[in-house]
């Protein structure tokens, strides 16, 4: 199998081309000579839109919803003070509460017949989006702090605690106390 993002111009008559991208000329040789012997040069074609992979890596959408997932985990506290849930646990509930949400996070069915939200490992970058606003707003519902940080500015590089999604200046002017090194 062979994917990549590419443009389709049709000629109005039925038919249309598809531009081929550098660097797939070997592989697409390949496929087509394959196709030729066992398919009769029929091949699978699958249309649709472009697909932005989630972003990971320091400081990248993964990062940030598994590092927030990890702020909730912290505190939601029992009556005795106690972790109810994982940073797993908060991470797949995220999932869930997003599926709901707006234009609603995808889903897919499992192996059980479930239909389950799409796995964060294969969501794109408008999925996390929808993932990260509905853990905000939990956060905020709720009263949770999360841990930003700054990207640009005189304080760029610092970690604060946001309530509520406030900037590091709103929080540095409501609770010194919220900077963590």
């Amino acid at each position: 199998m062979i994917q990549f993002t590419t443009k389709i111009s049709a000629n109005g008559n039925g038919l249309f081309c598809i531009a081929k991208p550098r660097g797939f000329e070997d592989a697409l040789a390949v496929l087509i000579e394959q196709s030729e012997k066992k398919c009769g040069g029929y091949l699978n074609v699958r249309f649709d839109l472009p697909r932005r992979p989630r972003t990971t890596g320091p400081r990248s959408q993964n990062n940030r919803f598994y590092g927030h997932c990890e702020d909730l985990a912290e505190q939601v506290l029992d009556e005795n003070g106690e972790a109810i849930y994982t940073k797993q646990q908060i991470h797949d509930a995220m999932l869930r509460m997003s599926v709901t949400e707006g234009e609603g996070y995808p889903t897919y069915l499992d192996l059980n017949g479930v239909e389950s939200p799409l796995p964060s490992a294969q969501a794109t970058v408008e999925n996390m989006k929808i993932v990260t606003r509905t853990l905000q707003r939990f956060a905020d519902i709720h009263g949770f702090w999360l841990h930003e940080y700054v990207a640009d500015g005189p304080h760029k590089g610092q970690v604060y605690k946001s309530i509520g999604g406030r900037s590091y200046e709103e929080m540095m002017k409501l609770d010194k106390s919220s900077i963590s090194y």
